[in-house]
């Protein structure tokens, strides 16, 4: 996990605000990967929420961060047609929407509107896809 946090895991005092920070992170990361393998139908990504609006961007940011590790095994992903599984995670930010080639302005328009119904599904499918790779 020293990739999240800049290239190492930093060194923080106990009890501090930053060793609580740092430990949210490193829990919520162990959490995910544990449902990931075993209970993959109670995942559900955590996303902001003001005024009864949904605010996916931030979490997509994140994820997207995390994909830029796993290399040149992401290409397929994107690439895929008709439409690529992580469609509902990159439509939501405007400059992640643009790596989707594949798809109109219009087709990613469409898909951002409900992406947030949808990115539990799409992050168990690329679970799946990509179970190979880890």
């Amino acid at each position: 996990m020293p990739h999240v946090f800049g290239g190492s895991i930093p060194q923080t005092r106990p009890g501090s605000i930053e060793e609580r920070l740092v430990n949210t992170v490193l829990n919520r990361h162990d959490e995910v990967e544990s449902l990931l393998r075993d209970a993959p139908g109670h995942y559900f990504p955590i996303f902001m929420n003001h005024k009864g609006e949904t605010i996916v961007g931030p979490w997509a940011i994140g994820f997207s961060l995390g994909l830029s590790l796993g290399g040149e095994a992401w290409a397929p992903i994107l690439l895929a047609t008709p439409k690529p599984v992580i469609a509902p995670i990159m439509a939501v930010n405007p400059q992640l929407a643009k790596l989707l080639i594949r798809l109109s302005p219009q087709e990613r328009r469409k898909i951002r509107a409900t992406a947030h119904h949808h990115i539990s599904s799409a992050v168990l499918q690329l679970h799946a896809i990509t179970r190979h790779a880890r």
